[in-house]
């Protein structure tokens, strides 16, 4: 025990001395249970420090201001006896919405003035945490299915709720035909005007949020599992469209304005409880991957079409197409869509789709992938009808070999700058040694094509696939004239993005060939140059700049001799002019995606210049010869506002463009006893202003929008005759009438028929030529023909046949026309043989 006694001694004095440490430590920290994460210590607004595990966080040195923390994540453990470093305070926001649902995976940012606290996005429980300090800042709140907004909010550590209001809303219930209520339904809504305004947001702060132009304008979110979906937080006014997303399309709707088949709902006012049925279109499946079983190919472009067997000698539904994307694990799921005009509701018949004939698939994977094509014949796909899901199962996209070149002039020097391309795909420029290289498929493809300002085109053959190059590919390219035209202002300023066309005249007008020549016209670039190649030589040339509207602003004559490269400058007579405008509505709020129009001269000229407002609601023209013109601004939903003349504002003054809220109005075509009768057309016109066209509810019933708040004509066809009436919008809905109608039941009987003769019933009015009823007779000997409906009068009716004659043909009458009485109100009968 002795001989232990100075081993034990030491040991003692270290537990005494880590003893009166801890109680040291306890009296500074103080007692009892900590309080929660964020929460205020004893009310005074301040939380304990946090403590690490050495080795997880950097270890503090006393007195080393450089180590003080400086973020959330910043606990450090300091020495014994030694000054230790206390993180900041923690202030928390938990992000609610107005009846307490938790908001999850929100991006936010805090900010004060022009200083950035910092980014964060919402966890499960709805909450973003940040440095507590003194004071208040603001913190910006941007979801994908919510608009952006900035809330006041103070820094004092602990937690707080911030409540984002509901407000204005779209909501409603998609059903999907065949399927009902289903989860996962995109939905795309886009505002006419912005929803969110950062342009007092300092730079990092709309830097960490990403948040692009589209961002200010579209939401989007997918149905629940009740087909549900909202759109909350929308401001006032608003008005916008909401869009399915490319897997559906719309087949009815409960509000709003909408066309069977296509994906979009016109919204001039916000809609809660809006119902919205929709047709699945069917899906191209596949996986891309780089050999059988191995990699995916992600992020590739897919693009295809699909081609059916005629029916019956139709056109109609004989091809489809696709495009999109794969996923990161290679996989694409895209609609397939008719490239012609279909009815939606069709496409849930089982003959909708003819049987498949050939298909094809374009693949492009980006760098090192070569560009591929796929084109598939009967017996390669997995069906020969179109199935809702249509696999293509698994594509190979091998990873593309590297072709090396090497380009030379006659003199075999190399050439810098120059440009390979093959199957789509693009080389960077040739280097000072001539050298460069392109990915492309072993054994598949075009020859390489090889192009360079001053040079005329060269090709080259691709090495065998057996055969792996050791040296570059050799192209050589031969000198030829090169003209480069540098546009100048009268002040001498670059005129950029005008363009500029050279065109050769041989003796006797004939134009000369080019020989390869890619374009004879260009668009100058940022330095207002254009340049032009491979042109005859000893022959004139006409170079013409023209302005924006098409117009002559420069005209001259240039000839180059054999191999001449020539520089030379073009200096206008006038000056080009500009201008800039916003687009606002009544309340003078921005309005996005409007398209405005300039026209050259009083209107009355076809050159024209159109572009589309930004999402701040401006726009600008440049290059522009005349000050006198017509501008026209058109966006759906508001009335249109055409401006002529219209002379151009004076340098740095924007011109500030209103639009009303346009009107919405049906109109039923009736008799002049209110009853409906079926018309073929009807629009409504408007002095200086196109016609605005509607959209057909029924046989005798049009909707129609974007009107403005002034007397319009309606003009409607009914029984292959014209008639028009004033309306006003501002009466709201309205019948057009027309006169007491009737019509005509025939009984056709074919005594002979020709073989595989076209035969046609004709009736024409008797006082006007102009007004006649046409109906396609088929080969049997019986049939009925109704024209419904008739103007009472007097006709002429007629069976005409088919007969070809040479390279053309005519209709000729078979037989002697026969006259009818139609009389108003009870159909009048008619039998007719031939």
């Amino acid at each position: 025990m002795k001989a232990r006694a100075p081993l034990l001694m030491p040991a003692l004095a270290l537990a005494a001395c880590a003893g009166v440490l801890a109680v040291a430590l306890w009296i500074l920290w103080g007692s009892g249970e900590a309080p929660e994460p964020g929460g205020d210590l004893a009310g005074t607004g301040e939380t304990p420090p946090s403590v690490s595990l050495p080795g997880d966080v950097p270890v503090a040195v006393a007195g080393d201001p450089a180590s003080a923390p400086n973020s959330a994540g910043d606990a450090r453990v300091a020495l014994v006896g030694e000054a230790g470093a206390v993180p900041p305070p923690q202030v928390e926001y938990e992000l609610r919405g107005q009846n307490g649902e938790v908001l999850r995976g929100l991006r936010t940012a805090l900010f004060r003035d022009e200083e950035f606290l910092g980014a964060c996005r919402a966890d499960e429980s709805g909450l973003v945490h940040f440095d507590g300090a003194e004071g208040g800042a603001r913190l910006a709140v941007i979801a994908r299915h919510l608009p952006a907004s900035v809330h006041d909010v103070s820094l004092a550590p602990g937690r707080r709720a911030v409540v984002l209001e509901r407000g204005v809303a779209v909501s409603g219930r998609v059903r999907v035909a065949g399927g009902g209520a289903q989860a996962g339904v995109e939905l795309i809504l886009t505002s006419d005007r912005p929803m969110v305004d950062d342009s007092a947001w300092p730079q990092e702060v709309r830097k960490a949020l990403d948040l692009d132009a589209r961002d200010k304008l579209r939401l989007t979110t997918r149905t629940d599992e009740g087909g549900g979906f909202e759109f909350s937080g929308l401001g006032s006014p608003w008005s916008g469209r909401l869009e399915i997303g490319d897997a559906h399309v719309v087949s009815a709707a409960s509000a709003g304005a909408w066309s069977a088949g296509n994906d979009t709902i016109r919204l001039d006012d916000p809609v809660e409880g809006l119902l919205i049925d929709v047709v699945a279109l069917p899906l191209a499946l596949g996986r891309v991957v780089q050999s059988p079983g191995g990699p995916a190919v992600a992020r590739a472009s897919v693009s295809g079409g699909l081609a059916f067997e005629s029916r019956g000698g139709e056109d109609e539904n004989s091809s489809a197409s696709f495009d999109g994307r794969t996923d990161d694990d290679g996989r694409f799921e895209l609609p397939v869509r008719p490239r012609s005009n279909f009815d939606v509701e069709d496409l849930l018949q089982p003959g909708f789709w003819p049987p498949l004939s050939r298909a094809n698939l374009t693949l492009d994977a980006g760098d090192g992938y070569p560009r591929r094509r796929l084109d598939l014949g009967p017996g390669q796909f997995p069906e020969r009808g179109l199935p809702l899901r249509f696999d293509f199962g698994e594509i190979v996209l091998e990873r593309g070999a590297t072709l090396a070149f090497l380009v030379l002039d006659g003199a075999s020097q190399p050439l810098a700058g120059a440009v390979g391309r093959l199957d789509g795909e693009r080389s960077e420029p040739t280097d000072e040694r001539g050298l460069s290289s392109i990915a492309y498929a072993p054994g598949i493809g075009r020859p390489l094509s090889v192009s360079l300002g001053g040079y005329r085109d060269g090709r080259a053959d691709l090495p065998a696939e057996s055969q792996d190059p050791a040296e570059p590919l050799r192209v050589v390219l031969q000198r030829t004239t090169r003209l480069s035209v540098s546009v100048r202002s009268p002040d001498g300023s670059p005129v950029v993005d005008v363009p500029v066309q050279l065109s050769a005249q041989q003796p006797g007008g004939q134009r000369p060939n080019r020989r390869g020549n890619r374009a004879n016209e260009q668009r100058t670039d940022g330095e207002g140059r254009a340049v032009f190649s491979d042109f005859p030589a000893e022959v004139p040339l006409r170079l013409l700049v023209r302005d924006a509207l098409g117009g002559s602003a420069a005209d001259q004559t240039v000839t180059l001799a054999v191999e001449e490269w020539r520089a030379i400058d073009v200096t206008l007579a006038r000056q080009l002019l500009s201008f800039q405008g916003i687009v606002r509505d009544e309340q003078g709020l921005a309005l996005a995606e409007a398209g405005v129009e300039f026209v050259a001269g009083g209107g009355q000229g076809r050159n024209s210049v159109s572009t589309r407002s930004d999402v701040d609601g401006r726009f600008s023209f440049s290059g522009l010869t005349g000050p006198i013109g017509t501008l026209r601004v058109r966006k759906t939903g508001f009335a249109p506002v055409t401006l002529t003349p219209f002379e151009l504002p004076p340098p740095g003054m924007v011109a500030d463009i209103r639009l009303e809220r346009g009107m919405r109005l049906c109109l039923r075509i009736v008799d002049e006893r209110g009853a409906p009768v079926r018309g073929e057309s009807l629009r409504l016109e408007l002095a200086g202003e196109r016609p605005f066209q509607g959209r057909r509810l029924s046989e005798n019933e049009w909707e129609f929008g974007s009107l403005p708040r002034e007397p319009l004509v309606a003009v409607g066809m009914v029984g292959r005759r014209e008639y028009r009436h004033e309306i006003e919008p501002l009466n709201g809905d309205q019948d057009f009438r027309v006169p007491l109608h009737g019509a005509v039941e025939i009984s056709v009987r074919l005594v002979t028929l020709a073989p595989q003769a076209s035969l046609r019933l004709m009736m024409r009015a008797r006082n006007d030529r102009r007004v006649a009823f046409t109906k396609d007779l088929e080969a049997t000997t019986l049939q009925s023909v109704r024209f419904d409906p008739v103007l009472p009068g007097d006709y002429a009716v007629e069976v005409q046949q088919y007969e070809a004659e040479g390279d053309g043909g005519q209709w000729k009458v078979r037989g002697q026309a026969q006259r009818v009485q139609v009389a108003e109100g009870v159909p009048t009968r008619l039998d007719l043989e031939r």
